[in-house]
């Protein structure tokens, strides 16, 4: 179990997905999550008990930041990550309100507001 994350890294975490310096399970579409252990490569190595406990309480969102061991991107397009992080429900709850607002503060930016 990992510790929960704090406002602050919820924050950072946030601005680095709104500067593209992150990868989630939010980029794969739903309709293509089967791929989600060839892009987060442990998902694939869990053995039977770690597969049933992650699907009966599965993370929120799963990250993590580009270059970070990662090894190649597949044939789909898609990274291979062989490591790699998530959010809690609760973590995620706190953390949606926050990436909105650092996707609202870039597009600012960009736009020169």
């Amino acid at each position: 179990m990992t510790a929960v994350k704090t406002d602050a890294e919820l924050r950072t975490l946030a601005l680095d997905i709104a500067s593209g310096k992150v990868f989630t399970s939010n980029h794969i579409p739903s309709d293509d999550f089967r791929r989600l252990p060839t892009v987060f490569l442990p998902l694939a190595l869990l053995d039977d008990a770690a597969r049933q406990a992650f699907v009966a309480n599965p993370p929120a969102l799963i990250y993590q930041y580009w270059g970070v061991d990662m090894t190649t991107y597949g044939a789909d397009g898609y990274p291979t990550f062989v490591s790699y992080c998530q959010l809690n429900q609760e973590e995620y709850d706190r953390f949606r309100p926050l990436v909105a607002e650092a996707f609202a503060l870039v597009e600012n930016f960009v736009a020169g507001c």
